[in-house]
């Protein structure tokens, strides 16, 4: 029967344009450092609590000290990174809830909200106040930072110059963080197993301490922050077990754009990636017993005959944005259990990242104008190509997304590749399901993931089966780096001479 669908429309612009820059999407969200004061040997950050609490405490009985000293301290630590950037603070009672960090830090927000009025009326603070508008879809965090007031304090303080003090290199609270089904931590008490996954990740931690992980953004077109200190991880497991997510978290590397991860440097050495392709259709299908490479073969992402939906032949850049839609229905259909909020899932990721890029001018990632109706036929065909793993599926009668357990295997197979690398004596950075590696290590990287990736499924009684692990080389796109690259960069030059990690604000320079 012909289809009567209009075809689509893609945008096949390699690079849309960049919309105007709002001042305040150059911001950080809050973070509320551990309270430290030091009376013995105060630091500007302890004396000007003080101070100003001597001043504020009259005028707002709630204040406490330790709420001055966290803000304060944020304050300082976001002006020293950079005087154009906010804090992404949330006033509303929710974030200050039972089982948030701001909770378990004794962070309250009576007092919070009531000090930034405080400090905005004294001229300390600049203030915007944020908005959520559901109709339009748009919305801000509110905004603040140090005004002019507050930085002549820090400077008269010697803000600066007790850098090493104030702006911290701070490892996670806990390295191992179990979550509710609201995604607040709990309490728990370790069992033997987690006091394993606890040495790990210290054990871990202890590396990446020790190690130079840096970045080049020579010729780097869009602009980005990276701090550098944020180098630590956790494991993090969710609704209240560990048998479900256990992925690692944290570390900069993990958020910062994928094509920042190519820049990366280990040990001031260039790296390269291994990637196990398609990691959980193969796993799931070795849940069924199948070798999916062996015995069906090709990409479980281009299964279907978009072609023949859209009534036209599809061009080489389509051929990628399609693949990154079927990648997203997959992802989206063993994240949910229901359908229909799978589907709302999928709508909601491809908005926000096609207004993302569309913002900072990069690349679509995903076809703009991709009908509803469309998508239900490009949906329907996906599942039935992968109908022997359908009941892994939204909509299936599963309670739990299939992606829970799918990540405590990825998140064990990875935790165990880097202990091997660290009994080798090599560092390397987890994203996800993939491993950024030395190029001089990546023989023994391969060598390593392939052999440990067969040890974890046998543990789990699933049928071994081959990992397609892909070597991606890194600053192919830009310049090749060898091993005197760091040396003859003389910004990384420069950064090596710094005894402390630095925060890059980074804008790409004007075309002449």
């Amino acid at each position: 029967m012909t289809n009567h669908i209009h075809p689509i429309t893609v945008d096949l612009s390699l690079r849309s344009q960049p919309q105007r820059r709002n001042e305040l999407n150059d911001s950080r969200t809050l973070w509320v450092y551990a309270y430290e004061p030091n009376n013995d040997d105060a630091t500007p950050i302890d004396v000007m609590s003080e101070m100003l609490y001597e001043r504020y405490y009259a005028r707002n009985e709630v204040l406490t000290k330790k709420h001055l000293w966290l803000l304060l301290k944020d304050l300082a630590i976001n002006w020293l990174q950079s005087e154009t950037q906010y804090l992404a603070v949330k006033l509303n009672k929710n974030a200050y809830g039972p089982g948030t960090v701001y909770h378990h830090l004794g962070f309250k927000y009576n007092a919070t909200s009531k000090l930034i009025e405080i400090l905005q009326i004294d001229d300390l603070i600049e203030f915007h106040r944020g908005f959520n508008d559901r109709d339009r879809g748009i919305g801000y965090i509110s905004r603040i930072k140090a005004a002019a007031n507050l930085i002549s304090m820090f400077q008269d303080f010697g803000v600066k110059e007790s850098i090493n003090r104030i702006y911290p290199v701070a490892k996670p609270l806990s390295s191992i963080e179990i979550r509710d089904t609201s995604k607040r931590a709990i309490d728990f008490v370790p069992t033997a197993q987690v006091k394993v996954m606890i040495d790990e990740v210290a054990k871990y931690n202890e590396a990446l301490e020790v190690t130079n992980i840096d970045v080049t953004l020579d010729g780097y077109p869009f602009p980005v922050k990276i701090d550098l200190t944020r180098k630590f991880v956790r494991r993090i497991f969710n609704n209240n077990t560990i048998e479900q997510g256990g992925r690692l978290a944290g570390a900069w590397w993990l958020s910062c754009p994928s094509d920042i991860r190519s820049r990366i440097l280990i040990g001031r050495l260039e790296a390269v990636e291994f990637d196990l392709k398609a990691l959980h259709p193969v796993l799931l299908y070795a849940e069924q017993g199948i070798d999916y490479f062996v015995e069906i073969g090709g990409d479980p992402y281009e299964v279907c005959d978009v072609e023949s939906v859209i009534n036209r032949p599809l061009r080489d850049i389509e051929q990628r944005l399609f693949r990154n839609v079927f990648k997203q229905i997959f992802l989206v259909l063993i994240n949910n259990t229901d359908e229909e909020k799978a589907k709302g899932a999928y709508w909601q990721e491809v908005g926000t990242a096609n207004r993302k890029a569309r913002k900072e001018g990069r690349p679509l990632p995903y076809p703009e104008r991709l009908s509803p109706e469309h998508l239900n036929l490009l949906w329907a065909n996906f599942k039935e190509a992968h109908a022997v793993i359908d009941a892994c599926f939204a909509g299936s009668g599963n309670e739990v997304p299939a992606s829970m357990r799918l990540m405590r295997l990825d998140s064990d197979y990875i935790m165990q590749v880097l202990m091997r690398m660290l009994d080798n004596e090599v560092v390397c950075l987890s994203v996800h399901d993939s491993l950024i590696v030395p190029f001089s290590s990546r023989q023994l990287a391969e060598r390593v993931m392939r052999e440990v990736f067969m040890d974890v499924l046998l543990k789990k009684g699933i049928r071994p089966v081959q990992a397609r692990a892909e070597e991606e080389h890194f600053y192919k796109a830009f310049q090749e780096y060898g091993k005197q690259s760091y040396i003859e960069n003389k910004v990384l030059q420069r950064r090596a001479m710094i005894s402390r990690p630095q925060y890059l604000n980074y804008f790409p320079a004007s075309p002449s």
